[in-house]
């Protein structure tokens, strides 16, 4: 065994996130609230003998040595993670990731692997686990992937609970709220990169109008937090409706999800109900409890949690 390995296995899990207030502005040093949910990634990470790195999920399973170690893009999230460790763990390692949704819905399955997996490597040489140190280099992988994104689908998997995040300058608070949920899958989804290249092309042909449209997300996002704060949902619900007005105004929209909000506001119990995540596609979020209606459309049972990244098993 390496000396400099402590642990011969650690289980790590993090939470899924959702986007409630901010997105788009947040690229633009605007602050943005997330939330984790009640359904988690697991990573179970053992160490090996062979000095081969191996990865076993839904997406696929795939083994190689170290130093010809080139996962598929399916696993590209977890294999960026994995080559970094190789040679801090020269005996090699196997990462089990399970997962309680899918990886289609908009619940940052991306960055509650890179955040679980993180953090059991990190766990298992008894490095430093913080919520600072995790974010720092998850964010740093999931921009080495995907070469965009603010990071706050990160700072929610890390720290749980409903949270507030500035990408520039940086900063991560956290409320200890459960909030009721009702998500709802459009049935496809434009990855986020793409969503951000498309916006950021429209921002060149109509500067003026995007920066209003940022400054009036800032405050939007600004006053929801602040109702937060005072667990006032009904006024956190009216902001919801706002802020789908502004994105709506950004052009990431769809048929397909102003039908969904459309039938979200009328339902008894809906406080409030916009997209969720950059858009032109994947899920609708409402606040509160109701029955989804409509069978053409997929729910998604979620709850608010307060928990972020935790420590499950290690020996």
């Amino acid at each position: 065994m390496n000396k400099h390995v402590k642990n011969k296995r650690v289980i790590m899990s993090a939470p899924g996130t959702l986007m409630l207030m901010g997105e788009h502005a947040v690229l633009r040093g605007a602050p943005a609230l997330a939330c984790a949910v009640d359904q988690r990634i697991q990573v179970d990470l053992q160490c090996r003998r062979d000095g081969r790195l191996r990865i076993e999920s839904a997406l696929g399973t795939y083994e190689e040595e170290a130093d010809r170690f080139a996962p598929p893009l399916s696993l590209r999230f977890a294999g960026t993670v994995m080559a970094r460790y190789a040679r801090a763990v020269p005996q090699g390692f196997t990462a089990r990731i399970d997962s309680a949704f899918s990886s289609t819905v908009g619940l940052g399955s991306s960055a509650a692997v890179t955040v679980a997996l993180t953090g059991a490597l990190r766990k298992l040489l008894e490095r430093d686990t913080s919520p600072p140190a995790v974010f720092e280099e998850t964010f740093g992988v999931i921009r080495e992937v995907q070469g965009s994104g603010s990071g706050t689908d990160v700072a929610a998997a890390v720290l749980g609970g409903v949270v507030r995040y500035c990408m520039t300058p940086r900063s991560m608070e956290s409320l200890p709220v459960t909030l009721p949920l009702l998500l709802v899958y459009c049935g496809y989804k434009t990855p986020t990169p793409e969503v951000i290249r498309r916006v950021e092309e429209a921002r060149e042909n109509e500067l003026e109008r995007f920066d209003a449209l940022d400054s009036a997300i800032r405050l939007c996002t600004e006053e929801g937090w602040a109702a937060l704060k005072k667990r006032d949902m009904k006024k956190f619900g009216r902001l919801m409706n706002e802020h789908q007005a502004l994105q709506e105004g950004m052009g990431v929209s769809t048929p397909e999800l102003d039908e969904i909000i459309s039938c979200m506001r009328l339902l008894p119990g809906i406080l409030g109900a916009k997209i969720s995540g950059s858009g032109l596609g994947d899920c609708a979020l409402g606040l509160g409890e109701a029955n989804w209606p409509l069978t053409n459309y997929d729910s998604i049972p979620v709850h608010g949690s307060t928990e972020g990244l935790r420590l499950d098993y290690h020996e």
